[in-house]
């Protein structure tokens, strides 16, 4: 019985007897490691009669392939936080992520004075075809109106299917308002964006996807061409990683020679390693890297790598810490294994450990605000005796650390007003705009 029940379930069980050993041998191998007795691949026939039993008693008669399927998962949960077994049809969700596709409009809001605006479109995106400009405030979605406090209902009204249309009313901020058709469809996100004040470049990097470094190269390429650039400051906070040749060929654009970074797996052999290489195109101006404690994996490396090689200070708060390499192992049903199979290690030796992260050189931490009922408290107390500082500073006072959030990153107006208030970005300022 179990021998015929191995069988049936040959085509899935290799992945929970270990899912690089079977990919190679065929779960013929299993079997015969199992009759044989060897090692972990003994619980298999424990495995087979839970499995039986569960298929021919449970009182819900469960599918077989989706019990196979959650004990896989169950398995790669307890291995590491950044492993992950990904269902077959869910693999291509994967590659796109990567590689910043998505599929929908292009367009990033956010809430200001009271209204939803469109704080970002993504070049080459619907949005763009259709004319939608940053700035535009948007007035309904498929004819239903959206307050500024709904932005993530907005965000959810976006999406949908593509060859799917959508009806957007918005207005500029000159002109009466406008109301425009456009159809969802698959387009590539390049998460850069590029200010300027005075002789200080600003370059924030959402996600370390496709196209990135050429973005932020030609970005300040076209700055530099219209006045020379006196100081960088290269904003990295919440940017949760991505693709690491991408973070590498960032770290090359600022630095001439030297190890980036390499990979190493449990025995210590290199996986990978990234070196810098003098190009025309390489910036000398000082640099600022600003991290925060949602900077992680390719973003905190790139911290670390900049500082190691001697080219940049980091500003904020310690990283992360997400020091490990995943590799994506894909199967013949569809269905794919992220696993950790490495670790990093940094220009000059140093490691990025998981739960430790890259520690700044001026730490400067983001303010806190209230959260939930602790803040509607505050908010109450303040509207019934607004001439009553203490009330407020006596609610904060009680409150506990559950009552508390870091404040957003301040996104909306131009670079110097946001300095104002963004602690952060004002430390990073200080520094890269000092006199030399």
């Amino acid at each position: 019985m179990i021998a015929r029940r191995l069988k049936r379930w040959g085509a899935v069980l290799w992945p929970v007897g270990g899912a690089v050993v079977a990919g190679v041998l065929g779960y013929a191998a299993v079997l015969d490691a199992w009759a044989a007795g060897r090692g972990s691949y003994a619980s298999l026939a424990t495995f087979a009669r839970v499995l039986t039993t569960i298929e021919e008693r449970h009182i819900d008669s469960p599918s077989g392939e989706d019990l196979i399927h959650s004990a896989i998962e169950g398995m790669v949960g307890q291995l590491d936080r950044h492993s992950l077994y990904i269902r077959s049809g869910r693999r291509g969700w994967l590659a796109q992520h990567a590689e910043g596709q998505a599929v929908g409009v292009g367009l990033e809001l956010r809430a200001q004075d009271g209204r939803l605006v469109v704080d970002r479109v993504v070049p080459g995106s619907p949005a763009e075809l259709g004319g939608l400009l940053e700035g535009d405030v948007l007035l309904a979605i498929d004819d239903k109106a959206f307050a500024a406090d709904a932005l993530s209902a907005a965000a959810t009204a976006l999406e949908g299917a593509r060859g799917a249309a959508v009806r957007l009313e918005v207005r500029s901020a000159e002109g009466p308002p406008r109301r425009v058709e456009v159809v969802r469809d698959t387009y590539i996100d390049v998460p850069v964006r590029v200010e300027r004040d005075g002789a200080v470049a600003y370059v924030r990097i959402d996600a370390f996807s496709r196209g990135v470094a050429d973005r932020v190269a030609e970005e300040l390429a076209r700055l530099h061409a219209e006045a020379p650039l006196g100081g960088l400051i290269l904003d990295l906070r919440g940017n949760p990683g991505g693709l690491m040749d991408e973070a590498g060929r960032l770290v090359d654009l600022f630095c001439d020679s030297g190890l980036v970074l390499e990979t190493r797996d449990r025995a210590g052999a290199v996986l990978d390693r990234y070196e810098a290489h003098p190009e025309p195109s390489d910036r000398s101006e000082p640099l600022v890297v600003i991290v925060d404690e949602m900077s992680a994996s390719a973003a905190e490396l790139t911290a670390g790598a900049l500082r190691g090689l001697g080219r940049a200070q980091i500003v904020g708060a310690p990283s992360y810490g997400k020091g490990s390499v995943q590799h994506v192992f894909a199967f013949e049903d569809g269905a794919a294994l992220k696993l950790t199979v490495g670790r990093y290690a940094l220009a000059g030796g140093e490691e990025v450990r998981d739960g430790v992260g890259v520690a700044p050189d001026l730490r400067v931490d983001r303010p806190r605000r209230l959260r939930g009922a602790a803040l509607r408290a505050a908010t109450e107390a303040e509207r019934a005796a607004p001439s009553d500082q203490g009330l407020r500073a006596a609610i904060e006072a009680m409150a506990g650390p559950e009552d508390w959030e870091l404040a957003p990153i301040p996104r909306a107006g131009d670079l110097r007003a946001r300095r104002g208030a963004d602690p952060q970005l004002e430390a990073a300022w200080r520094i890269v705009a000092a006199p030399r």
